[in-house]
């Protein structure tokens, strides 16, 4: 791609303007270079998840703030105070990876044709890479002000390629007046460029710093800068970020509601030509009394980088990132019009910026208990590669009461359960579920529902060509009751995994595990299991299950606190951490998998963490994953490639 230059006013400012030319798309290199396509759809999305700071290789004890990633996630690019390397006042920096998945290494200074003896700060990119806007106090900005510069490179994956950069010019860099921290926004489809930024020294604006729009004009340049009054408010509004469709838009405010000196707020609209909604504050997951701002987006809008200065950080500002999920709340009844009992929401995740495993793992929750109520095990199965179901069904009727004494034949009692349950065929009157509401029916119409709603996510790579569930690319899992039900599609397919949480409850008096363990399809060496010692209900129950599975053959049972990963290979855990809420009730049974009643650290994270992660992931060495071709022979039902599942933002 080559530059192009054009003469601007009096001053025959050289303005290169190859990205800045209207109706002109980002060019083939984007498709290279960019992680996320430029019409791929975005959302919905989870929460944001709790913050965590880069850590002392990226901050340093000086203020480092406006971050800004590339559109291929392998640069963050920042502002910093730091002194050794930069060349004075706060300069723009860059940490590089290897990979999405690796972590940052040390930030180098860009060099003096981006930096010099002024504050040259809050870098932004054009989503092909080739151009970054930065805002800087240099000549021939006012004092107390700053102007809009922006450089051009050959190489998109060149940090270190940046061309001198030059002055956007004297229509959005008004003389006398600030404009700062410029967010760039190219609209795909029209090619219509805007450029926004912030100011405190025009007038008709409401009060402090305002958020400003400049629109490109034909000839390539941009115009002055109008105030967007979505936006703006009496207080102070600033630094911005566009998420790459133009309609969730990132601000940094003091406005009315923040939490302490600067929050992040958010701001939708339904379409680029539609007014930007009232902004939202992001809560108190994110922002905090402190002074929190800086926002900078990732191009699959799944990563946020900003600023903050809470405590624990390494001096100053420090960057932090957080991350939400692909999510998709569905009712059951929307799937098939069928489904009238059981109705709370089944949930969908995905992680684009996730390698993908192929596998797709189906969590059944347990007795009166929604899908919902499991969402940490599901989003850290999704940041693992997975892509999760959260399958709400009728869970209503706690078996292990069910089918105890004085039940002439509880062995028959829970198979027949479990597999009405499972199949909808009638075989006892301790459970009434037909067809339409059993687990194979719900499953296969949600999965058909994702593919045809979501096709670019890749949800029909874990259906046949005939429709149904490709059960050799599925894990199954389940808490209590729903251990069961994983279990027994275990028994009766060959599955790529079993995760029990708490599970199997089922028991026979005098006997144990319930006969129908004692024979699967599954292989014993795919099995995993985490139980709390001070389970009342389940714990007993589930080590004899383990034992029927065959579990045991790989290790006695390993305290997952008092170890680390891969604890010794076992298949079976056994924790006795503190749930949420203490040793009252049932709070032992449901602290290995629910939500409100497992143990979360200091930082918020759950505290068996690990442990999941490993019953997700761990393998035994002599488990042969080979065997995927039982269903797969590599083709959908339209002779596609399914060998690797659509992924969103690769």
């Amino acid at each position: 791609m080559s530059a192009r230059v054009m003469v601007i006013g009096a001053a025959s400012l050289l303005i290169v303007v190859g990205v800045l030319s209207p109706g002109v798309s980002a060019g083939d290199d984007e498709k290279d270079h960019a992680r996320c396509h430029p019409q791929q759809r975005f959302g919905p999305f989870s929460d944001w998840s709790a913050p965590v700071n880069l850590g002392p290789t990226v901050n340093s004890g000086s203020d480092d703030f406006h971050p800004a990633i590339s559109p291929n996630g392998l640069s963050l690019y920042i502002t910093s105070g730091r002194t050794a390397g930069g060349f004075g006042g706060s300069d723009i920096w860059v940490s590089q990876r290897a990979s999405p998945h690796d972590v940052w290494g040390t930030p180098q200074n860009l060099g003096p044709n981006i930096n010099g003896p002024f504050n040259d700060i809050a870098p932004d990119f054009s989503a092909d890479g080739h151009w970054m806007f930065f805002s800087s106090n240099r000549p021939p900005a006012s004092p107390g002000t700053a102007q809009v510069w922006v450089s051009f490179r050959e190489d998109p994956d060149d940090d270190f390629a940046w061309q001198p950069a030059v002055n956007l010019g004297p229509d959005i860099n008004l003389p006398g007046v600030d404009s700062n921290a410029p967010t760039f926004f190219r609209e795909h489809k029209t090619g219509r460029a805007q450029l926004y930024v912030n100011s405190i020294f025009r007038t008709d604006g409401p009060g402090d710093f305002d958020i400003y729009v400049s629109t490109q004009r034909e000839d390539g340049t941009f115009g002055r800068a109008e105030v967007v009054r979505e936006l703006s408010s009496p207080k102070r509004d600033t630094r911005t970020a566009i998420r790459r469709d133009g309609l969730e838009m990132f601000i940094t405010s003091s406005r009315t509601g923040t939490a302490g000196n600067n929050d992040l707020w958010v701001s939708t609209r339904a379409t680029t030509h539609h007014p930007w909604s009232e902004p939202v504050n992001l809560g108190p997951t994110i922002n905090t009394a402190a002074d929190d701002g800086g926002p900078a987006l990732s191009c699959d809008g799944t990563t946020l980088y900003f600023y903050s200065t809470r405590a624990g950080g390494s001096g100053g500002r420090d960057l932090y990132v957080t991350r939400r999920l692909i999510s998709h709340v569905v009712a059951p009844h929307a799937t098939d019009p069928a489904i009238d009992r059981a109705l709370d929401n089944h949930y969908a995740w995905l992680d684009p910026a996730a390698p993908s495993n192929q596998k797709l793992l189906v969590l059944l929750p347990g007795t009166a208990t929604p899908a919902g109520a499991y969402q940490l095990v599901q989003r850290e199965a999704a940041e693992l590669g997975y892509h999760v179901v959260g399958l709400m069904y009728p869970n209503g009727v706690r078996l292990a009461i069910a089918c105890a004494p004085p039940t002439a034949d509880p062995n028959a009692c829970f198979e027949n359960a479990r597999l009405e349950i499972l199949d909808g065929i009638d075989r006892t009157s301790v459970v009434d579920v037909n067809q339409s509401n059993s687990i194979d029916n719900r499953l296969t119409k949600l999965l058909q529902y994702l593919a045809e709603h979501f096709a670019e996510e890749g949800w029909s790579h874990f259906l046949t060509h005939n429709g149904e569930p490709k059960w050799s690319r599925i894990a199954v899992s389940g808490h209590s009751q729903g251990g069961g039900e994983a279990a027994m599609i275990a028994k009766l397919r060959k599955v790529d995994r079993v995760v029990l949480f708490s599970s199997v409850p089922d028991n026979v008096p005098g006997l144990g595990a319930p006969t129908w363990e004692t024979t699967h399809a599954t292989p014993s060496e795919r099995y995993w299991g985490l139980a709390h010692d001070r389970d009342t209900t389940a714990f007993i129950p589930s080590l004899a299950s383990w034992a029927a599975f065959g579990m045991d053959v790989f290790g006695p049972a390993v305290v997952p606190e008092a170890s680390a990963p891969p604890y010794d290979f076992t298949h079976m855990l056994v924790t006795d951490v503190m749930p949420r809420g203490g040793f009252v009730g049932m709070n032992a049974h449901g602290s290995t998998a629910i939500d409100n009643l497992t143990p979360l650290g200091a930082d918020g994270s759950p505290v068996l963490r690990d442990a999941w992660r490993y019953l997700l992931t761990a393998h035994s060495a002599d488990d042969d994953d080979a065997d995927e071709s039982d269903e797969d022979d590599g083709e959908d039902s339209a002779g596609t490639s399914t060998r690797r599942p659509a992924t969103v933002g690769r």
